[in-house]
């Protein structure tokens, strides 16, 4: 199994140069033996049988823009609650997310 790599995220937050982001990719790459998207791609895979209900606010500053995309297009099935302004640290809290939760958990 593979660990979720958020790697431009953190580049982001410490303002890492971009020629660094690449090279700590690379290293990573090396690490796990596979090339970048691989490792990415696998993060995201499901386990046997599971369900996914991925709650994202699109402004959320921990997730690449493209992983949404990506988590949905590796995982069959997952359903997608969009939660516009809440944030990341609020989702739980939001009332629409949590009736989400429990709509999703109830199915």
């Amino acid at each position: 199994s593979y660990p979720y790599p958020p790697v431009k995220v953190v580049g982001k937050k410490i303002h890492m140069p971009a020629e660094v982001v690449a090279r700590f990719r690379e290293t990573l790459s090396r690490q796990f033996r596979s090339d970048w998207d691989d490792i990415t791609a696998r993060a995201f895979c499901p386990s046997r049988g599971s369900e996914l209900l991925l709650i994202h606010d699109p402004r959320d500053r921990y997730l690449d823009d493209d992983d949404v995309p990506r988590i949905l297009a590796h995982w069959p099935g997952a359903q997608l609650h969009l939660a516009v302004g809440v944030g990341h640290e609020n989702l739980i809290r939001d009332d629409e997310c949590v009736t989400a939760l429990l709509e999703f958990l109830r199915d």
